[in-house]
């Protein structure tokens, strides 16, 4: 174990290097094209590491945020993972519930920008009663809350369960894969 982690050390500056080498534009980010278009030394080399000459593989394989870029730790993390025969989908799994919950994090940090906006639209709504005259205005402003509410309760309920099913998207995603394994074996 210390001599693997000895040698993925290693290889580090090796797959970075190689990673600015075929970051043709300069972006800190590789596209699949960029991948391809590598010069042949570079695409032998990135043979050499990961075991194929399969460039697509290579980049939907180490993509884990499918985002269609690849950023150097992305990149090294990847190539490190084919190149010792990981479980590379089992990897890519754990990087996509990590993603999924980041996502519904800043969903719910969203949300309760929301939530704050409607607080006060509904301590202006009671302002603007409390110094209105007509009762009307006063039944209409109030309705209109009311769906604000009632719109912001739902919001808050679909986090609740988007929250529930993020955390425990690591274990099912772990489940499913031993079962595979299992399965297969």
């Amino acid at each position: 174990l210390e001599w693997e982690r000895k040698r993925r050390s290693a290889m580090i500056p090796q797959i970075r290097q190689l990673f600015l080498d075929l970051d043709d534009d300069g972006s800190g980010e590789l596209d699949l094209d960029e991948l391809k278009r590598a010069p042949p030394q570079l695409m032998q080399l990135v043979c050499a590491v990961v075991g194929t000459n399969d460039m697509e593989w290579v980049f939907n394989t180490v993509d884990y945020d499918n985002s269609g870029f690849l950023s150097i730790d992305e990149f090294c993390e990847g190539v490190l993972d084919i190149s010792q025969q990981h479980n590379v989908e089992e990897t890519r799994a754990v990087k996509l519930a990590q993603e999924t919950r980041r996502r519904a994090e800043a969903l719910v940090t969203r949300l309760e920008g929301v939530h704050q906006n409607v607080a006060a639209a509904d301590a202006a709504t009671g302002r603007l009663s409390a110094q209105s005259t007509q009762q009307q205005d006063r039944d209409s402003a109030k309705a209109r809350l009311a769906c604000v509410e009632e719109t912001l309760e739902r919001v808050a309920s679909r986090c609740d369960c988007l929250e529930q099913a993020v955390v425990s998207l690591p274990q099912q995603i772990v489940s499913v894969l031993q079962h595979r394994n299992l399965a297969s074996a």
